[in-house]
């Protein structure tokens, strides 16, 4: 326990005890000499003792009353001797001596041995009272630092905490942090050995010099030395004075750094970490406990006055908050390893999405051009097919002709191939189901006009993911990027839409007005679709704020069912196929707003229709909360 320092015993005398009761007291006595007391002189009196500093106040049971008492400010701190000739105790008394607030009760002609003996009694009670509040103080402070640790995520404010905690709870002038750590090219063991372990002295605090806290210093583990033997064997090392061990121990103290910088070590405890399966994974070294906190140790002779050992108490709350502090940095070590994986797998995800994103684009322009020949070719080829159609109608009154009748008229020689041609035709006529032929050619070329179309579709959404990789960033304003969403797709679909636009707050944000164009556009064109005429409606709005922006687009259609709304994201996946959707748009938009740092969330419009979220950062410095 931490031994009391500096105080004194307070005491205010109205009955005169007898003076060689306390001229050898083991403590500093204040001495009030009270002749006419009275309630209210005490708390004058008692006004300017510190709270923490122990009062024995000395009167006849006259002056006593319980209610007053416990009315004064800090009589926690207060202990009442009584003096009483009576030989039998009042109901009063008996109940303050049962509480505490009476600590004894004396008579007048009580010797100085009795009184000196009294005194003591009421000093140690005093300083069980204090070691009593000290390790409620100690606790609780390891309550609050337990859960302080775990929800740091910071690995260096873990470490600055563990030790300057460390360091208060003991009064170290200063402290080192060693974390073990396996040596390359072996496997992690069971059991700490200097084979296959190294330690890394990562972490420095001393309150009376100027030291860089970090330190990135490997050693080897070796019994020799402090920190080491406490690793290697997992036993708590104290020392009153690390100069004086002994020459028969296996280890010794290094004096380089007191050399080096003038600082005088001298009282030491070496506490090994533990996690939760008791295994070694560093040591705490806590250096020169002081009897006065505050004081810098800035030369040995102060050194030599202020430090003290530490006590058993510092050795227990030590080796308890150590264990804390092992399985919290374990945990945020893990934490760091397991972020710096995922973000070693983002990246290599990134990378190969990006390549896979590139020969998609780079297929996509490829097929652009020979799709666009055929798309050219569509109208020139319907307008062919009305010409053929015109001429199997031709072909088709051939029916009706009687082949004979023609067979036997007579031709001049010249025109007997004319005649041959005509006989052929007019068999050929006969033999075939030409309006089954003009039927079919109309069908063929629609097919190819639509198979056409959405072949375009597709390339042009493959083509929009190369703005994935290939984006920049700049200062967009959504009012204008909305507009210009809202009046490209009127052009395209050759209508007025019915949409409501709404803009609150900031429409400024950091991002990429092509991809955001796409994104709208692509939810816009969906929510169109979907709304019934010609009381449809489509309802855009924009709030933002100095963090983020959120973008809501909402429809009064009629929804989409709950039982598709989970892969409305995925790619190629659609509804409405007769509609010419190719099952792109929603895939594409998704995958922008992520790649802007954002979130695009689907659900049901509160009354009927859909609602199309979305959340985007002001700067792309922000983090995502809604990731």
């Amino acid at each position: 326990m931490t031994r009391i320092r500096d105080y004194r015993l307070h005491i205010l005398d109205t009955e005169g005890l007898p003076l060689s009761a306390i001229a050898n007291f083991p403590i500093p006595i204040s001495l009030e000499r009270i002749t006419q007391p009275t309630i209210q002189l005490l708390k004058e009196l008692l006004a300017p003792i510190p709270p923490n500093q122990p009062v024995v106040i000395v009167s006849d049971k006259s002056l006593f009353d319980e209610a007053i008492v416990s009315s004064l400010p800090n009589f926690e701190h207060y202990y009442w001797l009584i003096v009483d000739d009576s030989k039998i105790l009042s109901e009063n008394l008996v109940h303050a001596l049962d509480r505490g607030i009476v600590s004894d009760i004396v008579d007048s002609t009580v010797s100085p041995k009795a009184l000196q003996i009294s005194l003591t009694k009421i000093l140690r009670y005093y300083e069980k009272r204090y070691e009593f509040d000290e390790v409620k103080t100690h606790l609780r402070r390891l309550n609050k630092i337990a859960i302080a640790l775990s929800t740091e995520q910071n690995i260096e404010n873990v470490l600055d905490s563990i030790l300057r905690v460390a360091l208060e709870l003991t009064d170290a002038d200063s402290g080192t942090l060693y974390f073990l750590e396996t040596k390359e090219k072996v496997d992690l063991p069971v059991k700490v050995s200097s084979k296959n372990k190294q330690m890394r002295f990562i972490y420095t605090k001393n309150y009376s010099i100027g030291t860089d806290p970090i330190q990135n210093q490997v050693m080897d583990i070796t019994p020799t030395s402090l920190a080491g033997y406490c690793a290697l064997n997992g036993e708590t090392l104290e020392f009153n004075d690390v100069y004086q061990i002994g020459k028969d121990l296996p280890f010794s103290f290094n004096r380089s750094f007191d050399q080096k910088s003038g600082y005088r070590t001298k009282s030491m405890l070496v506490v090994p970490l533990k996690n939760h399966r008791r295994e070694i994974i560093g040591v705490l070294q806590l250096i020169n406990k002081k009897s006065i906190p505050g004081v810098a140790l800035t030369s040995p002779e102060i050194t030599e006055k202020v430090v003290i050992p530490f006590s058993d108490f510092d050795k227990e709350i030590s080796e308890s908050f150590g264990s804390q502090a092992a399985v919290a940095f374990e945990n945020k070590q893990l934490f760091s390893n397991l972020q710096e994986q995922f973000q070693r797998t983002a990246q290599t995800l990134s990378e190969k999405f990006n390549s896979l994103v590139s020969l998609v684009s780079g297929i996509a322009h490829e097929v652009n051009n020979p799709i666009n020949y055929i798309s050219n070719s569509i109208q020139p080829l319907r307008t062919d097919v009305s010409e053929v159609s015109h001429i199997i109608s031709v072909l088709a009154s051939l029916k009706v002709i009687n082949r004979n009748e023609i067979a036997n008229l007579p031709f001049p020689d010249h025109l007997q191939d004319l005649k041959e041609v005509i006989l052929r035709l007019i068999d050929y006529a006969k033999g075939t189901n030409l309006a089954e032929i003009s039927d079919e050619i109309e069908v063929l070329s629609v097919i190819i006009e639509k198979g056409a179309a959405k072949i375009t579709g597709i390339v042009r959404s493959l083509m929009s993911f190369s703005l994935l990789i290939e984006s920049t960033l700049q200062q967009v304003d959504l009012k204008l990027v909305t507009d210009m969403s809202v009046q490209s797709l009127e052009k395209d679909l050759g209508r007025k839409l019915p949409v409501q636009v709404q803009f609150t707050g900031g429409t400024s944000l950091e991002s990429n007005a092509d991809m955001l164009h796409i994104v709208l556009t692509n939810i816009l064109r969906n929510s169109v679709q979907a709304i019934p005429d010609p009381d449809g409606q489509v309802w855009i709005s924009v709030n933002g704020n100095e963090d983020y922006v959120t973008i809501t687009i909402r429809d009064n259609g009629p929804g989409i069912p709950a039982t598709v709304a989970p892969r409305i994201f995925e790619a190629f996946y659609t509804t409405n196929e007769q509609k010419g959707n190719i099952g792109m748009g929603l895939f594409v938009a998704y995958n922008m707003v992520q790649r802007l740092n954002g979130v695009l969330k689907y659900q049901p419009a509160p009354e009927t229709g859909s609602l199309f979220t979305i959340h985007l950062p002001v700067s792309q410095a922000n983090l995502n909360p809604f990731l």
